[in-house]
């Protein structure tokens, strides 16, 4: 993304904090930005309040306010933020400068270092950012610096992050309301501002108020993990058909390769997972039967029933937000479910290069909303049935952990409305995701990590407890196979950079599989294989 910013310095008023850092208020609505106008504030015992919140400079409106109380206990600052405008608020910032320099380290991704150009972040973001609203920058050897929202559901929040001198840094927080609840006033939930000596000290206070909020079980206690799924070890991302309908595995030869495992590992270890199973892989989403050309019908539930009778289990695949809009009945349940951002804008995403043309704009498919009535019935009817036709043991939800701000439906509450809408359906039935965000951790028990360009990002590897005390993960299908880094029928093509998971409590061995990956890398196949042997003494 380009960064941009003002031209300009606000006018604004300013309220000094501990240490030279200050603090400033911005409220925006669709069609502008208003601050307080600079030395406007009362101070109303710990509230800093302004009627004079203005916009261009000097332009006052006529009803907006805005009401700061600011909090500070054992050293830790709370702020909570009313604003008023005469038109509908979308978001809200406090931007908070001279703080100390600092490295961002509770991204899934990595450090991120702070420098001069800054950086956006953006919650939610399940691949590779920030998965539950906490920044913790490491300031020193033992000393580190947090902020973190105190919401009670999931809503947009933005981070602008920028080294502002050799020593100091800005941060601002950004807020935005649901779409579907934004009117002209706006009360923003607690934001919080410390320091600990000891980064698990804060992770471990985000975490307390996360289990409350979300209403987190441990994954031992967790009711929706099938009993059969308590003994899987090893998860094979068996690839089926590509987007441009190349095969790497038709049934039969799916059903070959599970039985070539199964010599060297007991079948009840191994979670059969098939992407592309219905066909094109992501052309024929929203139309999930079998292909003809991988064997038809007759030749999936051969399949099935072969992995069945050996001890183990398959997963099939559907996206969750995504379906081809060419499909004949489309514009009856697709149309009024395509997501629509708060602002009222389409939300048209492209796509990615599928074929190699390099043009980025395959414009088949549309990106759907599972909070929406009509999508929401189809991808339920079409789970339940190809479940029940084939007989899987489990669905994949592709692209579940995508977030946008929908102006009529919450996508959070989608998730959990098709989840919960399967477990009162099938018994014994495993629902998994791609990518995870606090909001949506109990929605299923088991999710594919993030990436960026082939590199594994862990949900488990800021915090291991914040994801491993209470669900499962695997990695992305994007993980080469061990011949020749195929990724299969995912788009990035060839990774060599990852191809084989690491060994942690949280993440069950992985091995990607492509035509004659077994026969021709069989001594790295057997080491994931020990690998999930392992998992399953330690682990299960």
């Amino acid at each position: 993304m380009q960064l941009q910013d003002l031209s300009f310095k606000l006018p604004t008023d300013h309220i000094s904090l501990d240490d030279g850092v200050t603090l400033s208020v911005e409220v925006f609505s669709f069609h502008n930005l208003y601050y307080p106008k600079d030395r406007s504030y009362q101070k109303e015992g710990n509230k800093y309040v302004s009627t004079q919140v203005i916009w261009g400079g000097s332009e006052p409106t006529k009803e907006g306010f805005v009401s700061l109380e600011v909090n500070k206990n054992d050293g830790v600052y709370s702020f909570d933020l009313e604003a008023k405008l005469d038109e509908k608020v979308r978001e809200t910032k406090l931007k908070f400068e001279n703080l100390p320099l600092g490295n961002l380290i509770s991204a899934i991704n990595g450090e991120h270092v702070t420098n001069e150009r800054g950086e956006v972040l953006f919650y939610p973001e399940a691949w590779r950012g920030i998965v539950t609203p906490l920044l913790v920058f490491k300031i020193s050897e033992n000393r580190y610096l947090y902020f973190r929202s105190l919401d009670y559901k999931v809503r947009q929040k933005r981070f602008f992050i920028k080294k502002t001198s050799e020593n100091t840094m800005m941060v601002e927080l950004l807020f935005e309301e649901s779409g579907k609840d934004m009117t002209n006033s706006v009360k923003v939930p607690t934001w919080e501002y410390g320091y600990v000596s000891n980064k698990e000290d804060i992770f471990k206070k985000h975490l307390s108020f996360l289990e409350k909020t979300y209403h987190y079980e441990r994954y031992e206690d967790r009711k929706d993990v099938p009993n059969w799924f308590r003994d899987v070890s090893l998860i094979v991302i068996c690839h089926m058909q590509h987007w441009t309908g190349h095969i790497f595995h038709t049934y039969q030869e799916a059903l070959n390769d599970f039985k070539e495992l199964a010599k060297y590992i007991d079948p009840k270890r191994i979670l059969f997972y098939i992407p592309g199973w219905e066909g094109r892989y992501y052309y024929k989403y929203g139309n999930f039967t079998a292909d003809e050309r991988m064997g038809g019908e007759k030749e999936l539930k051969k399949f099935v029933d072969g992995v069945h009778e050996l001890g183990g289990h398959v997963l099939s695949m559907v996206s969750l937000t995504i379906a081809n809009k060419e499909l004949p009945d489309y514009e009856k349940w697709g149309k009024d479910s395509e997501f629509v951002i708060c602002s009222g804008s389409s939300f048209k995403h492209g796509s990615v290069d599928w074929d190699g043309s390099r043009h980025y704009d395959h414009n088949t498919n549309a990106q759907l909303n599972p909070a929406a009535p009509g999508w929401q019935k189809k991808i339920i009817e079409e789970i339940s049935r190809s479940t029940l036709d084939y007989g899987f043991d489990g669905i994949f939800l592709d692209i579940s952990a995508c977030y946008h701000n929908d102006l009529r439906y919450e996508i959070a509450q989608g998730v959990f409305d098709v989840c919960n809408a399967l477990n009162k359906k099938f018994n014994d039935f495993l629902i998994a995701g791609e990518c995870l965000y606090d909001g949506i951790m109990m929605a299923m028990p088991l999710y594919q990590c993030g990436h960026t360009d082939g590199l594994m990002h862990y949900h488990d590897s800021t915090y291991e407890d914040m994801f491993s005390n209470y669900a499962r993960e695997f990695a992305h299908l994007c993980l080469g196979d061990f011949s020749r880094g195929s990724t299969g029928t995912h788009e990035l093509g060839t990774n060599s950079t990852d191809v084989k998971a690491p060994y942690r409590r949280g993440i069950i061995p992985t091995l990607c599989l492509v035509k004659e990956t077994i026969k021709d890398s069989l001594p790295e196949v057997k080491e994931v294989i020990e690998d999930a042997k392992r998992y399953a003494k330690e682990y299960l």
